[in-house]
């Protein structure tokens, strides 16, 4: 047991600190970092989302006016959706901005993203600032990619509390536990002959 200990811990530190830099597929089927220095809006959506085709034209008008202040960045999650159907929705719903895949879920996983579509905004040094989930009127958008410019902290996911751990972690703090308490047991039956 003294040498499994040890080991399980290192696992749990390099596991709940391997998602510190945000990333995505592009649509040339690269992984691709998300880079500071602007502020940034991610929109979690899906291509057969219908709330996401309404939000879309009302997200276009928002993002026209503000392209110069904020990056605005569309990424699904979704295992229906592929490079090939979010070039097909881009044909019919034509976009200035990039768009991506998430097949791991990092974004629904770290922002306790909870449906479609959701936007999560960050400041421009990468902070998380909130989550909005479900379909926006204009003057809500605008809003939000307002705070984004500005800094202002939002609301967060529901699923997630000021200061809380993310889900995976703990997850894996849990099994970390059940794995701990398995072994004392198993020590303590062998040292009382059981």
């Amino acid at each position: 047991m003294r040498r499994i200990l040890p080991v399980f811990v290192i696992f749990l530190l390099i596991s709940s600190s391997k998602a510190s830099a945000m990333s995505f597929t592009n649509l040339e089927g690269e992984d691709q970092e998300i880079q500071t220095g602007t502020p940034l809006i991610i929109e979690v959506f899906a291509t057969w989302c219908s709330a996401c085709k309404d939000q879309h034209p009302i997200l276009t008008e928002v993002y026209s006016t503000l392209s110069d202040s904020v990056t605005l960045l569309s990424i699904s999650s979704s295992e229906k959706d592929s490079i090939e159907t979010i070039r097909e929705f881009l044909l019919e719903y034509p976009s200035s901005w990039s768009y991506g895949l998430d097949p791991d879920k990092y974004f629904w996983k770290k922002y306790g993203v909870l449906g479609t579509p959701t936007f999560l905004s960050f400041s421009d040094k990468g902070e998380f600032l909130g989550c909005t989930i479900g379909l926006q009127q204009k003057d809500t958008l605008e809003g939000i990619f307002q705070s984004a410019i500005e800094g202002k902290v939002g609301e967060k996911c529901p699923t997630l509390d000021s200061g809380s751990k993310t889900p995976p972690e703990l997850i894996l703090l849990s099994l970390g536990l059940v794995v701990v308490i398995v072994l004392f047991r198993i020590r303590k039956k062998r040292k009382t002959g059981e």
